[in-house]
């Protein structure tokens, strides 16, 4: 802003507010001094205590695996279904009753949860209880894990690994300023971005994101080939690492499922048509739960080959609610 009004010959004074706590907190002020990848390798450190019970599990292989040539879906491990895992069993607010659907029609099917501490399952140490739970009443056609469950010391020096060649190969801030101001505008928006910009090349969004790429690596290639995939797609930055090890190791179709309603403002659904021409991987077929999102989607540029509408099944308990009954009463039209 301070450039923006230099250029236009306007006057431009910064002031502080008088309240401490407008200042942010003792963690922001950290982040802001601390290099980046001392702060890296602090994420690293909370992330490895915080999964350490997953880190001492042995890896889900062999007849302690993943079903070959079955169903895999991918979620996370929160918004459960309060009254089924109060039974003992799986149910999640995001696919409604899917589970129970694929049961009956005897598919066999692995559940792969990304872990999110939630209200009803805080630490890792009550998901591995729930999942005993689950696998005790969900019938020899379905099986549960967690992705953290491939989590190793040798993952973990791959991540390491991969960190350090993210921060090596990233380009000087002082040829990427350019980027972040939009043609024919004097407006730049990189002091607003930068912290973001060093926080995912160099800091703890850098280590989570070599994290995620050594936990997909190591499930993609130690589990056996799977006939198709399901991915409840918010497209989140972890599904392309997803998509990529998914094809490197060759597996066959994927799917991504928006789960809920396509926000016209949200632009992570938003591709460069140039994107869809490239080598990027991407879903086989993306399923709309609506007609507002399959035509808003196709009006971007989304190959329309791939867009399939579909019924999300977590929305059908509405048709057992009862029409509610107005009383009768007379209106008086304002004037």
């Amino acid at each position: 802003l301070k450039n923006w009004c230099w250029q236009r010959g306007i006057i431009y004074k910064k002031g502080y507010c008088k309240n401490p706590r407008q200042k942010g907190s003792l963690k922001v002020q950290l982040q802001r001094r601390l290099p980046a990848a001392f702060l890296a390798a602090l994420f690293l450190i909370r992330y490895l205590w915080r999964n350490r019970v997953f880190l001492a599990c042995k890896t889900p292989v062999g007849d302690g695996g993943l079903v070959a040539d079955g169903l895999t879906v991918f979620s996370y491990f929160d918004n459960l279904d309060k009254r089924a895992v109060g039974s003992g069993r799986f149910g999640s607010l995001y696919w409604g009753g899917l589970p129970d659907l694929l049961s009956k029609q005897r598919w066999s099917v692995n559940w792969v949860f990304r872990f999110i501490s939630s209200p009803l399952c805080l630490t890792p140490k009550a998901a591995l209880a729930l999942q005993q739970s689950f696998a005790l009443h969900g019938g020899p056609t379905n099986r549960f894990f967690f992705l953290e469950q491939w989590l190793s010391w040798r993952v973990v020096m791959q991540a390491i690994s991969v960190y350090w060649k993210i921060c090596w190969k990233k380009p000087a801030e002082s040829s990427v300023r350019h980027v972040f101001q939009f043609r024919d505008s004097r407006l730049n928006f990189w002091p607003l971005l930068k912290s973001a910009w060093r926080t995912d090349m160099s800091g703890s969004g850098a280590m989570e994101n070599a994290l995620t790429l050594s936990l997909f690596s190591e499930f993609a290639s130690k589990s056996p080939r799977q006939a198709m995939g399901i991915c409840l797609t918010e497209y989140q930055g972890w599904e392309r690492t997803l998509l990529q090890c998914w094809r490197k190791n060759g597996h066959k179709t994927i799917l991504g499922f928006a789960h809920s309603t396509l926000r016209f403002f949200d632009l992570r659904y938003y591709e460069n048509e140039a994107a869809y021409r490239s080598q990027l991987p991407r879903y086989d077929n993306l399923l709309i739960g609506g007609q507002f999102g399959l035509d808003m989607l196709r009006k971007i540029g989304h190959p329309p080959q791939e867009l399939v509408k579909v019924e999300a099944l977590r929305y059908l308990y509405l048709t057992n609610l009862n029409q509610a009954k107005l009383p009768d009463s007379k209106v008086t039209p304002a004037r």
